[in-house]
């Protein structure tokens, strides 16, 4: 799902919650906890005050990420994969 979709659903469902979101703190909360664990680390440790400058933020990384794939906003270690060393030709002194 991407972050547009994502916030279409967000404010589709917020509206059956609404006395839960009471306030701005609590929605942009809510929000940040419901994107993907990459973009949620990012973004929560910008600490966005409003809804509005969270889903700046997260569009921001996910279309950074859109744009140049091989720069993938930590994925592979926020999965704890580790990466691979290629092996280099043993050399022995002469």
């Amino acid at each position: 799902m991407t972050v547009e979709q994502y916030d279409a659903e967000f404010d589709m469902l917020s509206r059956f919650i609404a006395d839960v979101l009471k306030d701005e703190e609590a929605r942009t909360e809510k929000f940040i906890r419901g994107l993907r664990l990459d973009l949620q680390v990012i973004v929560r440790a910008l600490r966005p005050t409003t809804h509005a400058n969270a889903l700046r933020l997260a569009l921001d990384l996910s279309l950074h990420e859109r744009a140049d794939p091989s720069k993938a906003i930590g994925r592979r270690s926020a999965l704890g994969q580790k990466r691979k060393v290629e092996s280099q030709p043993d050399i022995t002194p002469q």
